[in-house]
């Protein structure tokens, strides 16, 4: 199946192959004429079920982590960083979510307790002032640890 799906990508001319559920014979119309990687519905259904369950555990492992490391996160910040970092993980692939997680925290915390975005904007000119940013940055995961 899998080497069925790669001939179907190849002879795709989109750069971008779709993911398609393969449509009933009695309403062949129903999914339209995408080209894209052809799979049975059920095992659409079972990847998107196994895919939940690893961003589920990943998120896991991620609180875990930062629970250690951060014990004196506001509530507030827990709540939104919980929500961001499940948005963000759902796109990410396994290894790279804790990568993932890691810049949604720092940009969470450049977003909310500094003012300085022009600070961001000009860091790739100016270093000292990349490296004030993350001197705040890390001044407030520094109270967050405790």
């Amino acid at each position: 199946m899998l080497r069925q799906c790669r001939k179907l990508m190849r002879a795709s001319n989109d750069s971008k192959p779709i993911l398609v559920r393969h449509a009933s014979p009695h309403r062949p119309q129903e999914f339209g004429p995408e080209l894209g990687i052809y799979v049975a519905q059920e095992i659409v259904e079972q990847a998107s079920q196994e895919f939940a369950k690893l961003t589920t555990l990943l998120d896991r492992t991620v609180w875990k982590k930062w629970e250690r490391e951060y014990p004196q996160i506001p509530t507030a910040d827990k709540m939104k960083l919980r929500r961001l970092v499940s948005e963000k993980n759902a796109n990410a692939i396994a290894t790279l979510s804790t990568h993932v997680a890691e810049s949604t925290l720092w940009g969470y915390i450049r977003r909310t307790y500094t003012s300085d975005e022009h600070l961001v904007l000009s860091a790739a000119r100016n270093p000292k002032a990349a490296f004030r940013m993350r001197e705040k940055i890390d001044g407030v995961l520094e109270s967050w640890r405790g």
